[in-house]
């Protein structure tokens, strides 16, 4: 080679060498780019509010964050390889069996809630979601699911259910009578006292309208009544008090002293109403010698 093919064939491979150490530069700016990003998806994925795991198709766990780790008492690395059904409450399992079903044979995102229980520790409610992916080959499934404890809500629930069984026996037993009436003015419940005094079935009065209880208060004291329904709802009373004559099933009236109590909800807008209703044994007398 000549003295300038030398020089030309130097001066070609600097310039080589200098692209080369920029890619260089590039690609490990990527690469710490990429490392960041991961760091934080990791950090985001660790430090979830629920729960995420990762099963295989025979049902062992791949991965799981250190959310779900804590929910079950072991340490994320020791939850690999082992059966999630085994920390599903036994007489959950079925349940847990199913929601797979449902996943496998949809193949849709599917939820159920069931109980599962911590390492040494007492059973809790989760609230589990399921999809199924495919791996990186695309032949073994594999499942996504997420697990959001929702102990504090089924405490809740129990603790309703529980008040409102109570409130309803209090209300069977009761000698008053108390309704409920839905924001349509449909009657919705109404306390066995209500049944026994009045004479009718509870199935004639469950369903009943507006128009359908006014046809069963007397007619002089009916549009009276259709005007304060009227008033207290347009003036969003909380609280009215009147007295009426209703109609039995035996077609007699007596006189009965009914306090509404209307709830609203944070917009204002009317949810239902609660009747607390009171025969007026002496009422009724005096009212009769009145000659009303």
């Amino acid at each position: 080679m000549t003295p300038e093919q030398l020089q030309r064939l130097v001066h070609e491979l600097q310039v080589h060498q200098i692209e080369l150490e920029l890619q260089n530069e590039e690609l490990q700016r990527i690469q710490q780019e990429f490392e960041a990003s991961r760091d934080k998806y990791f950090d985001l994925y660790d430090m979830a509010p629920v729960g995420y795991v990762t099963m295989s198709a025979k049902g062992l766990i791949e991965g799981a964050n250190l959310t779900l780790s804590t929910l079950l008492g072991v340490n994320k690395l020791n939850l690999v390889k082992r059966p999630l059904d085994r920390f599903v409450v036994s007489e959950d399992q079925n349940v847990f069996y199913l929601h797979r079903r449902l996943v496998d044979e949809t193949g849709k995102r599917q939820t159920c809630e069931l109980r599962m229980v911590r390492q040494g520790g007492d059973p809790f409610w989760v609230s589990i979601e399921t999809i199924v992916r495919q791996d990186a080959l695309g032949a073994l499934p594999y499942y996504w699911i997420t697990v959001t404890d929702v102990s504090e809500r089924k405490r809740a629930e129990a603790a309703l259910a529980k008040s409102e069984a109570m409130y309803r026996l209090l209300a069977d037993h009761s000698s008053d009578t108390v309704s409920l009436i839905d924001a349509g003015g449909t009657v919705i419940y109404i306390s066995p006292s209500n049944v026994r005094r009045l004479g009718y079935d509870e199935s004639d009065l469950v369903g009943l309208d507006t128009p359908g209880i006014l046809q069963r208060i007397h007619p002089d004291d009916r549009a009276g009544i259709a005007a304060e329904i009227k008033r207290g709802r347009e003036l969003k009373l909380p609280a009215s008090q009147y007295e009426y004559r209703i109609m039995t099933k035996r077609g007699d009236y007596i006189w009965l002293e009914d306090v509404l109590h209307r709830e609203f909800d944070e917009h204002g807008e009317f949810v239902r109403t609660i009747v607390n209703s009171r025969r007026f044994r002496d009422a009724s007398r005096r009212k009769k010698s009145c000659g009303e």
